[in-house]
């Protein structure tokens, strides 16, 4: 194996205060309330700048393959399926991989700073694994009673250390958690 070093995984979501990123259906309307606040609007792209390649689950990628383009040009892509899905760029890699498999091929292309998007099951494998370095979860003022979870049922215990917590005049919470 390539001894290069593994880029950083950071798992950026928005969760409801019982931990759901995503209605049963995968419906995201409860959160779309926030698009409009300015303060949050420039903490996504602000996110964004800092990575340089994305991990997600097929899910996630059909429910980007709804709007018909990519939003993240010129950065690779690792989508977790078995299943053929059209690509809507050049830049996206679809996979059977393990997470480390797929951060080892990460780091052969020079990739430093990962964005695991989602959803919950990705997120779970990959902290299982004890893949994630950062955890970036934005909370909304919501109780949803049930969902896609932010993480898989049965994640190991994992402890973390808070970075930081920034609370936005809308009601979300950001808190910024890293590994021990």
């Amino acid at each position: 194996m390539d001894h290069t070093a593994l880029p950083t995984v950071v798992y950026y979501v928005a969760a409801s205060l019982d931990g759901f990123i995503a209605t049963p259906e995968g419906g995201l309307d409860w959160l779309t309330r926030y698009d409009k606040d300015p303060e949050v609007a420039q903490d996504f792209p602000a996110f964004e700048q800092t990575i340089d390649s994305l991990v997600m689950g097929s899910k996630t990628y059909e429910f980007l393959l709804q709007h018909g383009t990519w939003p993240h040009p010129g950065k690779p892509c690792w989508v977790l399926t078995s299943r053929t899905l059209p690509a809507l760029s050049p830049d996206i890699l679809f996979t059977q991989a393990t997470p480390r498999q797929i951060l080892e091929e990460a780091a052969q292309r020079g990739c430093r700073r990962l964005w695991l998007v989602g959803g919950g099951a990705v997120a779970g494998t990959f902290q299982r694994d004890g893949l994630i370095n950062e955890y970036r979860i934005t909370y909304a003022p919501i109780i949803l009673g049930a969902g896609i979870p932010l993480f898989s049922p049965s994640t190991p215990d994992e402890p973390l250390r808070t970075v930081s917590v920034k609370p936005f005049a809308c009601g979300l919470t950001q808190i910024q958690l890293v590994r021990e």
